[in-house]
């Protein structure tokens, strides 16, 4: 008789737990939960947020001045760089700050050899014919030479 009153119990709990995946709750703004999700590369809560908050503001700045395209670009995922490209607001030549210089999210890219996510905001770049970011990288292209 004890497994017969388990196993309903196992079911709604399972139920539960899938439904709380479906209905995710954040424990603070879309745009804070946003930037932390690229800094853990939690590419679901990325997908979430981005599906169910179409408004949230992709390049809010946080008190670093770094915004979550940044973000990812130093430690989320490929799939995620592409999830902020994707969105229609994302501005890719939006400059944060590093050690108190302006920089963009492909020159962080650079800086820290991110060949993936370099490739991906070219591509983005020349798609959406962005030429900051494509001057940005000649003009790196010049510097590497120069030195």
């Amino acid at each position: 008789m004890f497994k017969y009153i388990l196993l309903p119990t196992l079911l709604i709990s399972i139920i539960l737990s899938n439904k709380g995946m479906e209905e995710k709750r954040l424990t603070c703004s879309p745009e804070v939960e946003l930037n932390h999700a690229c800094i853990m590369k939690d590419l679901e809560t990325v997908r979430y947020i981005l599906k169910n908050y179409p408004n949230v503001n992709v390049n809010w700045e946080n008190s670093e001045h770094s915004h979550p395209l940044h973000q990812a670009c130093i430690w989320g995922t490929r799939e995620i760089v592409e999830e902020l490209l994707k969105h229609p607001t994302i501005d890719i030549s939006k400059k944060g700050i590093v050690q108190s210089t302006k920089i963009s999210p492909l020159r962080r890219a650079i800086n820290y050899k991110k060949l993936n996510f370099i490739e991906e905001l070219i591509k983005y770049a020349v798609r959406n014919n962005i030429p900051k970011v494509i001057n940005e990288l000649s003009s790196h292209e010049k510097q590497k030479k120069s030195n």
